[in-house]
């Protein structure tokens, strides 16, 4: 949804610029939970594990990138085409 972007890496996920309502302020900007302890996502550990933060951000930000990079080169061409659907 928009900006939100989560990753998982095994017990752990990071989720940056977390909604919980469309069209909301981000909660967070960035949130890392341990699935394994906190399976509801209640607890932000992001400045208790920041090495974990670190190395989740950046491949979601990698991954991301690759994404957007796609979008570009595969999908928004065909938005121009007749009867093409428009996504957002």
């Amino acid at each position: 949804m928009g900006r939100q972007t989560a990753v998982r890496k095994g017990r752990w996920k990071l989720v940056l610029h977390g909604q919980l309502v469309e069209d909301a302020p981000p909660e967070d900007e960035v949130f890392l939970a341990d699935l394994g302890t906190d399976p509801t996502e209640r607890t932000n550990l992001r400045d208790v594990h920041p090495e974990i933060t670190r190395e989740l951000r950046e491949a979601s930000t990698s991954w991301r990138q690759g994404i957007e990079e796609r979008w570009e080169r595969q999908w928004r061409p065909l938005l121009g085409q007749t009867g093409a659907t428009t996504w957002r």
